[in-house]
């Protein structure tokens, strides 16, 4: 009886899945698609940026404020030191926009290095929650201290305008707003190849500090770059390719000097805005998520 009943039931025809949209847990998918993830994640990028700027300083009684009374205090220093005791302003005109445009542009460089840097060595639970890609880490580092400085840009300007001698801004000077964003690239690029490498060897932010300060030297903040050319060829070579250099000298010809600057400037900025951004990434994602497992087996 029970083989008749068998025999009466239809046949189920088998059941055919696509699989050809499925990826294996934990799989690394493409660059490509990496790429599109972080650019799907920009809306989280800026929002987890703008809330930790707003909260940074509530602890101390002037905020905010030491955002932009960081830069001239160290502009009042280094003003004491460089020109009133070494002497160094000589033949540089105006000297003090020289001098402040000098340490708000590099401090904006340093800071969104050094603190990237440090992202993946720090916890990001929020991130790992998200399922977000890890780029994202510095990213958002990057971007935290972009938009706190951000104010510093326009406090730049005023201090330009308002300590003698006082410069007369010319339609040049908004060519400076062309700056920025290479600047904010530049800084992108480096923070991710920091932030990787530190990532996997922690001991390496104390060498990437003293490389700042020598970064800070070796760009003309304080002094003319030729001081650094001429010590000989060599000198002279790294001196052209670094952007920060490039960065300072562009802002100075069209702020101060009302010149605009040589193409040289624009495309040793753009290339470093590109190359070191696409290939921070590329680490990052080639490494995948493992800078986790790294800093707990140091520690």
């Amino acid at each position: 009886m029970s083989e008749a009943k068998q025999a009466a039931r239809p046949q189920q025809e088998p059941v055919v899945v696509n699989v050809s949209g499925l990826t294996e847990r934990g799989a690394r998918s493409s660059f490509s698609d990496y790429l599109l993830k972080v650019w799907d994640a920009r809306s989280f990028v800026f929002h987890e940026a703008r809330t930790s700027v707003q909260g940074e300083g509530r602890e101390m009684i002037l905020g905010h404020l030491w955002l932009i009374l960081n830069p001239i205090l160290d502009g009042i220093l280094y003003y004491a030191l460089f020109a009133l005791i070494l002497q160094l302003d000589k033949g540089i005109d105006n000297f003090v926009a020289y001098l402040l445009i000098g340490i708000f542009m590099y401090r904006m460089s340093a800071r969104c290095v050094t603190n990237a840097a440090k992202s993946y060595v720090k916890d990001n639970k929020l991130v790992d929650a998200a399922g977000l890609p890890p780029v994202v880490v510095p990213i958002v580092s990057n971007l935290r201290v972009w938009l706190s400085g951000l104010p510093g840009y326009l406090v730049l300007v005023l201090l330009i305008v308002l300590i003698p001698p006082v410069e007369e801004f010319t339609a040049l000077a908004f060519g400076a707003l062309l700056i920025v964003p290479l600047q904010m690239f530049m800084n992108l690029g480096m923070s991710l190849l920091a932030a990787h490498w530190v990532g996997i060897i922690p001991d390496l932010d104390n060498l990437l500090r003293i490389a700042m300060r020598a970064w800070m030297f070796g760009s003309g903040v304080m002094f003319e770059i030729s001081r650094i050319e001429n010590l000989g060829p060599a000198f002279e070579f790294i001196s052209y390719w670094n952007p920060l250099r490039w960065v300072l000298e562009l802002t100075r010809d069209l702020l101060i000097y009302a010149t605009w600057p040589p193409a040289d400037g624009w495309i040793v900025l753009g290339l470093w805005g590109l190359i070191p951004t696409l290939l921070g990434a590329f680490l990052i994602w080639h490494r995948g998520g493992r800078y986790r497992k790294d800093r707990a087996s140091v520690d």
